[in-house]
């Protein structure tokens, strides 16, 4: 069943980890958009040969305006968002027509939900926290050059839905060491992306680089 809902996937260089999380959409949704920032390896191909619409938009090294530009050329009222490393549970998806149809009935001024997700880093449980990631089209804007929240336009808010319809987070500690690199660099103002043998680790207070492999 297609659900009248836009999934979009911010990415770049996500080769290892985009195929699932589109495969893992494709059944659901009505069309799946990738805003691409800029990918050098087989992240375009691997979204095109599956079917997915493809926007490159260049990484400014803001993740809001990126997710803000997704949302203005989405073809659906309703966007889900989704980062390449994620995946939504089967009953997620078995409550998602309902949000976008009863759920504004009842609520009338809920433009949004915010999902239970479960991060899995090597197999290893590491965190449990809420994100936004059913939006309903101008209502509202993401802010946050990384880490991004979103804020509701005036009168609007969002539903924190029930943990039993969670998301999924997976990826490799060394993914995770690169991207906390890129993050350092954002809130540094440091316009450069890590190379793939770049991490970075919190010890003793303080960020530390480290020596990694971020294709593991």
């Amino acid at each position: 069943m297609n659900i009248p809902i836009s999934a979009c996937i911010i990415a770049q260089n996500e080769e290892k980890y985009i195929e699932k999380a589109i495969k893992n959409l494709l059944p659901n949704v009505s069309e799946v958009l990738v805003i691409d920032g800029g990918s050098t390896d087989n992240t375009i191909p691997i979204c095109k040969n599956l079917g997915c619409r493809v926007n490159i938009h260049e990484f400014q090294f803001n993740f809001a305006a990126q997710r803000n530009y997704a949302m203005s050329i989405c073809s659906s009222e309703w966007i889900l968002f989704c980062d390449a490393d994620e995946w939504f549970s089967e009953s997620f998806y078995d409550i998602l027509p309902t949000l976008l149809t009863k759920g504004t009935v009842k609520y009338p001024n809920c433009r949004g939900y915010h999902v239970f997700r479960i991060s899995k880093f090597d197999g290893e449980n590491v965190g449990e926290d809420f994100q936004w990631r059913v939006l309903r089209k101008n209502s509202g804007v993401w802010n946050g050059r990384v880490h991004e929240g979103f804020t509701f336009n005036r009168d609007f808010y969002g539903l924190k839905l029930p943990k039993e319809r969670y998301m999924m987070h997976e990826h490799t500690m060394q993914k995770q060491l690169w991207s906390n690199k890129l993050y350092y660099n954002i809130n540094q103002n440091i316009k450069k992306r890590p190379a793939d043998n770049e991490g970075c680790d919190y010890q003793k207070d303080k960020w530390v680089d480290r020596e990694i492999n971020r294709n593991k």
